[in-house]
């Protein structure tokens, strides 16, 4: 027993030194290093512009009740269910044409609901079945009521709605040219008058165009714009004829044609044409075009 208390009392003495260094060394350590602190915002200096907001594009419209009853009723077995969702089509709430018209459509090829979709085209478009088989089609009734006489209907419809929207792109395209001319010729003629009045106030009354010349040689002066405007209201004279072109749409314009483009036989395919305000060059294509008519 006195060995072992003395053999812990030396392991004691031996282990208090260490002890004493390890405390002394942490105290005189340099202090640890710090992440450097943000500075305060100064409330003096006005925030900069807070990015724009992007607005997320809006979500498609949900399809009706009556297309969304359709589409379910379709998908099963019930007669009645299918005769009841086409009838419920015939409603213009149901949606438009162009939503409505390709599921009853549709609905021809099925077996229980062919002769309701039948029905439906007809009070839906309100078109009457010819007296002769097969001798009626687009815009006129189907050539029949097979899927097959209402699916060429619905293909020639199709076809009939993306020409009258080049129809109506061209017509706007015309009308904003025709607008931009106009405002190019209210811009000279201003220009015009504005370079023969300084003309006149600096006693060159004797040749107006030479004044004005003189005047476009400085730079940034309305009468270069007038110039300009002047050149493009010039249309070359060997352009032939003025022609009226019409679309199927009833709609007309005048112009010069440049060339005419067609297929090997001799089909016409478009027309490059000019119009004669000095406007510029325009390329119709011939889905759009009644006929074309000479105007002397």
């Amino acid at each position: 027993m006195p060995r072992l208390t003395s053999c812990l009392l030396l392991a004691v003495a031996c282990g208090m030194p260490a002890s004493l260094m390890a405390v002394e060394d942490a105290s005189n350590a340099p202090p640890a290093a710090t992440a450097p602190t943000t500075p305060a915002a100064d409330p003096t200096t006005p925030p900069g512009p807070a990015p724009a907001a992007t607005a997320p594009a809006p979500p498609p419209a949900p399809p009706s009740q009556a297309v969304q009853d359709f589409q379910a009723a379709m998908n099963g077995n019930d007669s009645d269910a299918k005769r009841d969702a086409i009838k419920a089509l015939v409603s213009s709430s149901a949606g438009d044409d162009d939503t409505v018209l390709p599921l009853l459509v549709q609905a021809v090829s099925d077996r229980q609901g062919h002769d309701a979709a039948v029905t439906a085209l007809r009070d839906r478009t309100g078109l009457v079945p010819s007296p002769y088989a097969g001798q009626s089609r687009y815009p006129g009734y189907a050539s029949g009521d097979n899927p097959a006489d209402w699916n060429a209907w619905l293909a020639d419809r199709t076809q009939d709605m993306a020409n009258r929207a080049k129809i109506a792109a061209a017509e706007k395209a015309a009308k904003d040219a025709e607008k931009t001319a106009n405002k190019a010729l209210k811009t000279a003629d201003a220009a015009h008058a504005k370079a023969t009045d300084a003309a006149k106030a600096a006693g060159a009354t004797g040749d107006a165009t030479a004044a004005s010349t003189t005047s476009a040689d400085a730079p940034g002066t309305a009468t270069t714009t007038a110039d300009a405007a002047d050149e493009k209201k010039q249309v070359p004279d060997d352009l032939g004829a003025l022609n009226r072109v019409v679309f199927k749409n009833g709609s007309s314009l005048a112009c010069y044609i440049l060339t005419r483009r067609t297929d090997a036989d001799g089909n016409l395919l478009t027309l490059r044409v000019v119009h004669p305000d000095g406007s510029g060059e325009e390329t119709l294509d011939a889905s759009l075009i009644a006929r074309v008519e000479s105007m002397h």
